[in-house]
């Protein structure tokens, strides 16, 4: 049974990583507040849903996965510009965290898989 698992995780996580990225194609030009705003549904949603059957590992993969693929749009938007230069603009500090993909505004995008945690209960003892 855990090989079912982790075998359908594996496929929902390529799926999810998938809708991400098509989405992030379709805002190419849009504000950041926008990509915020149409991610933070997706992003935890799909996290609420699968964190009874997800370690928490792997929703540390998928925030280096969205990680990415957030910098790669940044990239796309401003290809004359280093990568200090995007760093400042798009990830900040926020509380105690840093490089979190926010706005000025204080909008943030909720990529902390592991802030919905993971509630797997696997066979126990009782």
């Amino acid at each position: 049974m855990t090989t079912s698992i982790r075998k359908s995780c594996k496929e929902a996580i390529k799926r999810h990583t998938a809708v991400l990225r098509e989405k992030l194609i379709q805002l190419r030009s849009a504000s950041q507040a926008e990509v915020i705003k149409m991610l933070n549904p997706i992003i935890w949603g799909w996290a609420a849903y699968y964190r009874t059957v997800i370690s928490s590992q792997t929703f540390a993969h998928c925030d280096r996965i969205i990680w990415h693929q957030l910098w790669s749009w940044a990239r796309k938007r401003h290809r004359n510009k280093g990568n200090q230069w995007i760093a400042q603009r798009y990830w900040h500090s926020v509380e105690h965290r840093n490089w979190v993909f926010s706005t000025p505004e204080k909008a943030q995008l909720r990529t902390q898989y592991h802030e919905n945690p993971a509630t797997y209960q696997g066979k126990g003892n009782s």
